[in-house]
């Protein structure tokens, strides 16, 4: 749970907007958790993507398992094997609505 924190605040820190996490461990084996987030702007979103794992690196010694997406499409997937980080533009975030494909999952809140 400590890594997960560490890695909503970081989120949090690049200026994610309306961050949320699902815990999505008894209904998948390929990850335990999704970080959603969004960008304000295509630039913002690849922002996320360098800083992101840039920032973990050299915090906690991790890099990604994998990255996908480019900050023109309006999605981007960060891969830490149990954590998965997709930051979206406002538009991708409505039409894909992972939120409520994955509706059943527990939320995990953080106090600030």
């Amino acid at each position: 749970m400590e890594r997960l924190k560490k890695l909503y605040d970081l989120v949090q820190g690049k200026n994610g907007q309306d961050t949320i996490v699902l815990d999505i461990s008894e209904v998948a084996t390929f990850a335990r958790y999704f970080i959603i987030t969004t960008a304000m702007s295509t630039p913002h979103l690849k922002q996320l993507k360098e800083e992101i794992k840039f920032d973990f690196k050299h915090k906690e010694g991790e890099i990604p398992l994998s990255r996908e997406g480019e900050p023109g499409s309006g999605w981007i997937i960060i891969d830490y094997n149990d954590i998965i980080i997709h930051c979206f533009t406002k538009e991708k975030r409505e039409y894909y609505d992972l939120e409520k494909i994955w509706g059943g999952c527990r939320r995990v809140e953080f106090e600030n």
